[in-house]
């Protein structure tokens, strides 16, 4: 059941839950005032905001910060209560965005809470892959009701704000790693005479869960996924933060593309498909 938005009700939870922090209440009112005002606030979008339970928060705040993002690009952007969350126009062609913050599983749980030991990068790069495997089966979804057309372009934001980490272990934004199999850093050693080569990134084509199941993580060098048009991934929901990262990776597939530096990322990323290597770059 609909909710109409509350000023008052979302004030008072916002002091609720940051009670220390005048910084994060101030940002988090003024974002959803903003959001607001731009009619965005949609179904049980306070109901949601105001529940208490982080995952809602956190994945509704991302949803607050990314629309007011592409309202700053210029974009007109509209909320849906059925279909992705966001779209707009662009040169006369549709952009639909979901946008998820995915929960932390036990693991990443219990190296923050003591704060303390390795950083879990394999169980974040899970979170992720599993958030964008999701979206892609929501967007599979929407194709086939005629709620998103053939022609449009799809995009998966992904907010790691309750994953802790902006960057996996290749040193790379998690959005890279989720998409493409780059793994840790590795250098090349000759035994004889101890010379080694540059730091490069080693091929990385899957992670393991616990169970043992593999899970790819090279989705956009699969044709199959070639309605996704990119990923978004950001860390974290602050956007007044010195971390605030915002990133975006190409699919090389893509049969609708986005076009480069339109979205206002930080970070941006493309894969040049070549005969015997595929190149992975920043622009």
């Amino acid at each position: 059941m609909s909710r109409r938005p509350n000023e008052k009700e979302v004030a008072e939870f916002v002091v609720w839950r940051w009670p220390d922090h005048e910084q994060t209440r101030s940002f988090v009112f003024k974002t959803w005032r903003s959001f607001n005002q731009q009619g965005l606030a949609k179904g049980n979008f306070v109901s949601d905001l105001v529940s208490k339970d982080d995952s809602k928060l956190f994945q509704r705040l991302w949803e607050m910060v990314l629309a007011l993002h592409l309202i700053k690009q210029g974009f007109a952007i509209q909320s849906h209560e059925s279909g992705p969350d966001f779209s707009f126009d662009l040169d006369g062609e549709k952009v639909w965005i979901e946008a998820t913050a995915p929960e932390p599983c036990d693991a990443i749980k219990e190296r923050y809470n003591r704060q303390g030991g390795p950083v879990p990068h394999e169980q974040i790069l899970l979170r992720w892959t599993s958030a964008l495997a999701n979206k892609r089966g929501r967007f599979l979804e929407y194709l086939n009701k005629d709620i998103v057309r053939s022609n449009d372009i799809c995009i998966i934001a992904i907010n790691g704000h309750m994953l802790h980490e902006a960057r996996g272990i290749s040193m790379l934004p998690y959005a890279v790693e989720a998409v493409f199999p780059i793994g840790p850093l590795a250098v090349n050693i000759n035994k004889r005479t101890l010379e080694h080569s540059d730091l490069y990134n080693s091929e990385r084509r899957f992670i393991q869960k616990p169970s043992g199941a593999n899970v790819s993580t090279d989705s956009f060098l699969n044709q199959e996924n070639r309605y996704i048009s990119a990923i978004v991934g950001c860390f974290p929901c602050w956007h007044p933060s010195p971390f605030f990262e915002m990133t975006i990776v190409h699919n090389p597939f893509a049969e609708n593309r986005f076009p480069y530096k339109r979205f206002g990322a930080k970070f941006e990323y493309v894969c040049e498909l070549g005969q015997d290597e595929d190149s992975i770059r920043r622009i």
